[in-house]
């Protein structure tokens, strides 16, 4: 997520467009980003685990509607 981070405040140079970022969101981090949490809250053996699991699934559901909304 650093990567997105420092494509919004031009830390690669030019801050990137929203189209941009949306883009790079879906190419690079959408297709993996919620099993991987997903899977990650499945650990039952780790209370540490299945908690950053839940919250980064909950991050990736904010981020993906809200690139959705950008789109309506």
């Amino acid at each position: 997520m650093e990567m997105m981070a420092g494509m919004i405040v031009g830390r690669f140079g030019a801050p990137a467009s929203l189209e941009d970022q949306k883009s790079f969101w879906n190419k690079h981090i959408g297709p993996w980003a919620a099993h991987f949490y997903s899977d990650l809250e499945a650990a039952e053996n780790s209370v540490l685990y299945a908690s950053v699991g839940t919250a980064g699934r909950v991050f990736m559901e904010i981020e993906r509607e809200a690139f959705r909304m950008t789109t309506a």
